[in-house]
C-alpha cells in the first residue's frame, strides 16, 4: 500500500503493421489489348504476377475482371498507347488488391460505370498513370465505383495517383446497413491509411459537377492534386432511411479552378455528413458568376431533412432529469403545465454542455408533444410550466394527458461534426454519437481567406463553435498521413515497371549526419538489430525442414529488422550437429565423375539457378516484412584449418571438373586466378539477382581465414564497381576473421576491418590484444557502421544486458540465434531486448544522439545534451546523469518485463542529477529523458510503506516522515504494505507544511486494497480538529 503526492503522466506506445502484398511472381503477356486476350492472360495469372497489355486501340464490349483472391498488376503500355473504349456496362471490374496502370480508358455509352472496385477485407488497391474519361449524357458522369462488402468487411482502401480524369465521378458506396454500422462504430482514424486517397491527379468536369461523392460510412482523402477544374468534393449524409452518411474526409493542398462561365454554388466541397479537415486549398476564378466564396456545408438531406426527435435515427434523447411527463393543465392550452415538475430557473433556456473537452453547448431546448406531433423551441418557463411556439403535428395546443419530452435540440444523425457511435446490429435502438468537430483553415479563393457557409437554412443542425470550427487553426492532434502514399513507393503495388516487388525496407546508405548508422532515402536513421541462424537459406538434410515464413513471423514478433542469410560453402556439415547435406548450392553438379561425397562433381563455371531463385525469394519475402538481409557471399569458417571439410568442398580440385590447381590455403586469396574468376562470376550473379531490391546488405564472408584480407578488399571493390553501373548501390560489409591461437597474437584483425573499403564491419571481440566487445564495447566513432554480432564475440548465458550496452554505445547488435536447435537453448531475453532497443531507436531522434558515456555514471548513454538522453543501468545501484538545466519528461523502462512502468517530469538545475531505480526492478533499467515544454511538477512527498518494521513511515522525497499508530506490517503488491483496521489505525504526518496547497493544483495518488464488503474508506485527510471549512479528504 502506498500514498504518493506526485503528478502521474501516462504514456502508451502503438505498432501497425500494415499487411503488405504478395511476393514477386511471373510476367504474362496478353496477346493483344482485346477484352478476350486480356481476360485470358488474367485468368492464367496468380497472385503476385504481372499481366502486360500491349499498345493498341481496342473496344471492350464486356468488362475485364480482376477476380477476388488474385492480387496482380495489370499494366498497359501507357496513356495514349494502350487505349480502351468501353462499350458495355463497365470497362473494368476489380475484386482484389491489385494495381492497374498505364491505360487510357474512355466509356462511350449511356451506361454510367467505367471502373468498379469491390474488394473484401480492406484490401489495398492502386490505380495510377491512367487517363479516364466518359461522354457525358446530361448529368450522368461516368462513375468510378468503390463498393464496400456485402457483409461486415469494409471499404477497400487504396490510392489513385498520377491520373487524368475528365467527366469522371468517384463514388464510394457501402453495400448494406451492416457495412455502414461497422464503419461508424470503428475509430475515426484521421491521418491514417484507412481511407481511399486521390493525389497528384488532374481532374475536370465539362458541365460542373462533383468529382467525388460517397455514403454508407465510407471515407476518403483528396490531397495535393495540382488541377481540379469546374468540380468539387461532395459528401452525402443520412437520407432518412437505413442508409448512413460518409464517415470522414480530408481535403487539403489542392488547386481548384473555375471558369468565368461557371455559375455553380460550391467551391472545394459541399459536405453533408461526418467530420474531418479541409485546409490549404487554393481556388481561382468563378466568383464573377456568383459562385460561393466560402466552403459549403449542407445538412438538408440528413435524417429526412431535420432532426426533430420523431425520427428514431436521430440523437434526440430526453434531457436526463425531468425531461418527460404529461400535460396536467386543461385542453387547448397554449403552454404546457406539469404540476409534478420543479424546473430550476433558466434550466430549460440557458442550454446545456455537450462536450466538456471543447466547452460546447446547445443554445436552446426543444419540447415535443408526442401525442400531437407538434414541436418548438422553449422560450421561457416557470417551475412547472413551459412556453413554446409549436409547429407541425395535428394541433399546436396542449390537451390534458398529452405526453411530452424535452431535449437539448440534438443534431442530425451522421451530421457535420458527428463521429463514432456504437455498432447497431438492428434498426430499433440508435445510440448517441460522439462529437468530434470538423476543422477548416487556410483555404483561399482569389487570394482571400474562405469562411464556411451553412446552406439551406440548416444552421441549427450545423453550428460553428460546436460542430465545426472555421479558421481557428489546425485540428488539435491531427497529423496527415504519409505523402506520397506508401503504396506508390514500396510493396507490390509500387512504381518501377522493371521491379514489381520493391522492399518495404528502404534502400540504405551511410548517414552523413550520424555515420554510426545507415539512413533511408528520406534521411531517416535506420538502426539495425535482429537474429540469424545457420539454415535460413539452405536446407540441412538431417534437420527439420526450415519454415521460412514462420521464421519471418518470429522475427517480427520480436521486433527485429535484420538477419544474416547464411551461405554454407560446402556440400555437407555432418560434423556440425549432424547437419547433413546442404542444398541448394551455388554451383551446378554436372559431372562427369563423382565427388568425394558420392554426388556428381561440380562445375564452377555453371551456376545453379535454383540457389539464386531461392536467394531472391527469401530476400524479397523478408523485405515485405520490413526486414533487412545481410547476404553472406562466402563462409570461410568451414575450410579454415578444417582438412576434413576441405575433403568434400566444391573448391577442392578433386570435387570439380574445372582442372584448377588450388590448395586449401589459396581458396580465399588472389593467388588462384581461375578460381578467383569463378568466384567473381558468382558474386556478380548474386548482384544481378537482388540489385533491384532495397533491403540488401552484402557480407564478403563469415569468419574468413587470416590470408583472406586482400581477397575481401578485392571483392568489396568489385561489388562497388559492378553496382555503380546498376540502378541501386547497397552497403558492403567485412566481418571478423577466424583466428588460430597464434594468429590472435600476430594479426591486426579489427584494424584490417577499419582500414578496409567496407561500409560496415563486424569486429572480433576476444583475444589478448582486442577489446572485449561482449562486456564493455567501445563507443562507435562513425568511422564504420558497426553491426556487432554475438557470433564473433563468444556470446553465452543471459545476454539481455548486452543489447542495451551495445545500443547505448552506438552499435547495431545482432544475435547468432540457435532458433530451434535442441542442443543449444536460445537466449529469449536477448531476443526481446533487441526488439526493445529498436522501439526506442524509432522513437528518439537518433540522428542527433551520440554515445556519451561521460554524461552518465553508468557509462552507457546516448545523448543529445539538453534535448534527449537514453541511459542504461545494468545494475540496481543509484546513478547520476549530467543534465543541462531544464524540465525533462522521464520514462522508466523495465528490461525484464519489457514495459514502461512510470513517467513524469523533473526539473534539473544543471549538473549531476541522481536517480534511484523503481523498487520492483531486478535486472537493471533504461531511463529515457526528453526536454519538456510543460512545467515540472514537484514531488513533495512519497511514502512507500516498504520499511517492513518499526513505527516510522519514511518519506522518500525527504520532507515529512509519518508516525505509525496501530497499523501492522504485511506483504504488499510490491514489497511491503501497512494493514489498517478501519477504526483508529493511522499514520500521522503532523502539521506538514507541504500539504498547504492553498489555491494551487495538486495531485494525490494511493494504492489501496479494500476488504470484502467495504465500499468506501477514508484514505488521507488533512484538517484542523475544529475547522470544518478548510480541509480535504481522499476517500
Amino acid at each position: 500500500m502506498k500514498t504518493i503526492f506526485k503528478l502521474i503522466i501516462l504514456a502508451a506506445i502503438i505498432l501497425a503493421a500494415i499487411p503488405m502484398a504478395q511476393a514477386f511472381g511471373k510476367t504474362i503477356n496478353a496477346a493483344t489489348c482485346s477484352q478476350s486476350d486480356v481476360q485470358n492472360a488474367i485468368n492464367s495469372a496468380v497472385t503476385g504476377d504481372t499481366v502486360l497489355v500491349p499498345a493498341g486501340n481496342c473496344t471492350w464490349g464486356n468488362q475485364v475482371t480482376l477476380p477476388a483472391g488474385k492480387d496482380i498488376i495489370l499494366k498497359g503500355a501507357g496513356v495514349g498507347k494502350t487505349v480502351i473504349t468501353g462499350a458495355g456496362w463497365r470497362a473494368l471490374y476489380i475484386a482484389s488488391g491489385s494495381r492497374v496502370t498505364g491505360f487510357e480508358i474512355f466509356q462511350d455509352t449511356t451506361y454510367e460505370e467505367i471502373i468498379k472496385v469491390e474488394s473484401p477485407g480492406h484490401k489495398r488497391f492502386r490505380i495510377d498513370h491512367c487517363k479516364l474519361g466518359g461522354a457525358p449524357y446530361g448529368y450522368a458522369l461516368k462513375m468510378f465505383y468503390i463498393l464496400g462488402d456485402a457483409s461486415r468487411g469494409g471499404q477497400p482502401f487504396g490510392v489513385m495517383d498520377n491520373c487524368e480524369l475528365t467527366d469522371i465521378r468517384i463514388n464510394l458506396i457501402g453495400s448494406s446497413p451492416l457495412y455502414a454500422w461497422e464503419m461508424w462504430a470503428a475509430p475515426l482514424d484521421l491521418g491514417t491509411d484507412r481511407f481511399f486517397f486521390v493525389e497528384d491527379c488532374a481532374i475536370k468536369t465539362t458541365h460542373y459537377w462533383n468529382y467525388i461523392d460517397g455514403n454508407w460510412g465510407t471515407r476518403y482523402v483528396v490531397r495535393h492534386n495540382p488541377s481540379i477544374t469546374n468540380s468539387w468534393a461532395e459528401v452525402h449524409g443520412n437520407q432518412g432511411d437505413t442508409s448512413r452518411g460518409v464517415r470522414a474526409w480530408e481535403i487539403y493542398g489542392n488547386n481548384y479552378k473555375y471558369d468565368d462561365t461557371y455559375g455553380g454554388y460550391a467551391a472545394v466541397h459541399n459536405i453533408r455528413s461526418g467530420t474531418g479537415v479541409v485546409y490549404d486549398n487554393v481556388v481561382t476564378g468563378g466568383s464573377s458568376q456568383g459562385m460561393m466564396t466560402s466552403l459549403g456545408i449542407d445538412v438538408r438531406r440528413a435524417a429526412a431533412g431535420i432532426s426533430l426527435g420523431g425520427n428514431f435515427r436521430d440523437g434526440n434523447e430526453p434531457i436526463p432529469s425531468q425531461g418527460t411527463g404529461t400535460h396536467t393543465g386543461g385542453n387547448s392550452a397554449v403552454g404546457l403545465t406539469d404540476s409534478t415538475k420543479n424546473w430550476a430557473p433558466e434550466s430549460l433556456t440557458k442550454g446545456r454542455v455537450l462536450s466538456t473537452a471543447y466547452g460546447i453547448f446547445d443554445p436552446a431546448f426543444w419540447i415535443y408533444n408526442l401525442t400531437s406531433g407538434a414541436y418548438g423551441i422553449i422560450s421561457s418557463h416557470t417551475l412547472n410550466t413551459v412556453t413554446a411556439t409549436l409547429s407541425g403535428g395535428t394541433r399546436t395546443t396542449w390537451n390534458t394527458g398529452d405526453q411530452y419530452k424535452i431535449t437539448g435540440g440534438y443534431w442530425s444523425r451522421d451530421g457535420i461534426g458527428r463521429s463514432t457511435d456504437a455498432y447497431l446490429g438492428n434498426e430499433n435502438n440508435w445510440p448517441p454519437q460522439e462529437l468530434d468537430p470538423a476543422y477548416f483553415w487556410n483555404n483561399k479563393m482569389n487570394g482571400n481567406l474562405m469562411g464556411v457557409t451553412v446552406r439551406n437554412s440548416t444552421g441549427f443542425w450545423a453550428q460553428e463553435g460546436r460542430d465545426f470550427f472555421a479558421n481557428k487553426g489546425p485540428k488539435p492532434g491531427y497529423t496527415p498521413y504519409t505523402y506520397p502514399h506508401p503504396l506508390r513507393s514500396s510493396g507490390f503495388l509500387a512504381d518501377d515497371p522493371n521491379a514489381p516487388i520493391v522492399s518495404t525496407a528502404s534502400l540504405l546508405r551511410k548517414s552523413p549526419v550520424n555515420p554510426r548508422y545507415f539512413e533511408d532515402a528520406s534521411g531517416k536513421i535506420v538502426y539495425l538489430t535482429g537474429s540469424h541462424t545457420w539454415n535460413n537459406l539452405q536446407d540441412f538434410s538431417n534437420w527439420t525442414t526450415f519454415n521460412f515464413n514462420a521464421y519471418l513471423d518470429f522475427l517480427k514478433a520480436n521486433n527485429h529488422n535484420l538477419i544474416r542469410l547464411w551461405q554454407i560453402d560446402e556440400p555437407n556439415l555432418n560434423y556440425f550437429n549432424n547437419a547433413g547435406n546442404i542444398l541448394p548450392l551455388p554451383y551446378a553438379r554436372t559431372g562427369p565423375g563423382l565427388a568425394s561425397d558420392g554426388g556428381l562433381k561440380f562445375n564452377l563455371n555453371q551456376l545453379n539457378q535454383e540457389y539464386f531463385d531461392r536467394l531472391r525469394q527469401r530476400v524479397s519475402a523478408a523485405g515485405e516484412r520490413g526486414i533487412y538481409v545481410i547476404i553472406m557471399l562466402f563462409d570461410g569458417f568451414w575450410v579454415n584449418g578444417q582438412p576434413t571439410q576441405w575433403q568434400s568442398h566444391f573448391y577442392n580440385p578433386a570435387n570439380n571438373i574445372n582442372g584448377m590447381s588450388v590448395s586449401l590455403n589459396q581458396v580465399y586469396t588472389l593467388q588462384a586466378p581461375q578460381l578467383l574468376a569463378a568466384q567473381e562470376a558468382y558474386v556478380k550473379k548474386v548482384i544481378d539477382t537482388v540489385n533491384d531490391l532495397d533491403n540488401v546488405l552484402y557480407e564478403i564472408g563469415n569468419e574468413m581465414p587470416s590470408q583472406s584480407k586482400d581477397f575481401q578488399y578485392h571483392m568489396i571493390n568489385l561489388i562497388k564497381s559492378y553496382e555503380a553501373g546498376k540502378p541501386k548501390q547497397h552497403p558492403v560489409g567485412m566481418t571478423s576473421f577466424d583466428y588460430t591461437t597464434t594468429e590472435v597474437q600476430k594479426l591486426p584483425g579489427n584494424d584490417w576491418l577499419l582500414l578496409s573499403p567496407a561500409d560496415w564491419i563486424s569486429p572480433f571481440g576476444g583475444g589478448a590484444l582486442y577489446t572485449a566487445y561482449s562486456t564493455n564495447p567501445p563507443a562507435a566513432t562513425g568511422a564504420k557502421v558497426i553491426v556487432l554480432d554475438t557470433d564473433h564475440i563468444g556470446a553465452q548465458g543471459d545476454w539481455r544486458y548486452w543489447a542495451w550496452i551495445s545500443f547505448t554505445r552506438g552499435h547495431n547488435p545482432i544475435y547468432m540465434d540457435p532458433y530451434d536447435l535442441a542442443s543449444r537453448p536460445a537466449d529469449t531475453g536477448l531476443r526481446a531486448a533487441m526488439g526493445h532497443t529498436l522501439q526506442y531507436a524509432n522513437r528518439i531522434n537518433l540522428a542527433a544522439m551520440t554515445p556519451r558515456g561521460d554524461l552518465a555514471s553508468t557509462t552507457f548513454a546516448l545523448a543529445n545534451p539538453g534535448q534527449e538522453y537514453l541511459v542504461y543501468q545494468p545494475t540496481l545501484a543509484v546513478f547520476s546523469v549530467n543534465l543541462l538545466p531544464g524540465d525533462y519528461q522521464f520514462e522508466w523502462f523495465d528490461p525484464l518485463q519489457g514495459i514502461v512502468t512510470s513517467t513524469g517530469i523533473i526539473t534539473a538545475p544543471g549538473g549531476n542529477y541522481y536517480f534511484s531505480l523503481p523498487a520492483a526492478y531486478t535486472q537493471g533499467a533504461a531511463l529515457y529523458l526528453k526536454v519538456s515544454s510543460a512545467p515540472a511538477q514537484s514531488l513533495i512527498a512519497h511514502w512507500h510503506f516498504d520499511e517492513g518494521s518499526g513505527a516510522t513511515a519514511r518519506d522518500s522525497a525527504g520532507y515529512t516522515d509519518g508516525l505509525i499508530s496501530g497499523a501492522i506490517w504485511a506483504a504488499g503488491k510490491i514489497n511491503k504494505a501497512l494493514v489498517f483496521d478501519g477504526v483508529d489505525d493511522s499514520v500521522n504526518f503532523g502539521s506538514a507544511a507541504i500539504a498547504n496547497f492553498g489555491a494551487s493544483d495538486f495531485t494525490i495518488s494511493a494504492w489501496v486494497k479494500l476488504p470484502a464488503g467495504r465500499t468506501n474508506a477514508q484514505i488521507l485527510n488533512k484538517r484542523s480538529v475544529c475547522d470544518h471549512a478548510n480541509f480535504f479528504n481522499l476517500m
